[in-house]
């Protein structure tokens, strides 16, 4: 399995960042989405290999319902990609994990947090 992050950070996203509580789902959206597409060109994968998207919702403040579709048609995603959101960023990198492993059929994973940190980060897994 390879993992890939984006530029600017040396490990995996982590709860020790603080929050963007002040941002608008919005803004919350075009700075996934700038990472997301970031974390693709630097992997030179396109966003139609993508085999599913994982965002990481806040734990704090409001939430943010199904940002993970609104990823994948933003970076135009197959409309049959797998997009859901996960509460957490150990278990979305679980997650991500576990179905490049487990499924020789998914081969890339993107998981993608900009609501918990200063700066958002993508993550791309595959197999």
């Amino acid at each position: 399995m390879e993992v890939t992050v984006v530029p600017g950070r040396s490990r995996p996203p982590g709860p020790e960042q603080a929050p963007t509580a002040s941002l608008s789902r919005t803004e919350l959206l075009h700075r996934a989405v700038h990472a997301a597409g970031r974390a693709l060109r630097d992997a030179t994968v396109d966003a139609t290999e993508l085999d599913a998207i994982i965002y990481v919702v806040s734990r704090h403040g409001p939430r943010s319902f199904w940002q993970s579709a609104h990823v994948a048609h933003a970076l135009s995603a197959r409309n049959d990609v797998t997009a859901f959101d996960v509460p957490g960023t150990r278990a979305a990198l679980s997650l991500a994990s576990a179905l490049t492993t487990s499924d020789e059929t998914v081969r890339h994973v993107l998981v993608v947090e900009a609501e918990d940190r200063d700066r958002p980060v993508a993550v791309l897994f595959s197999s």
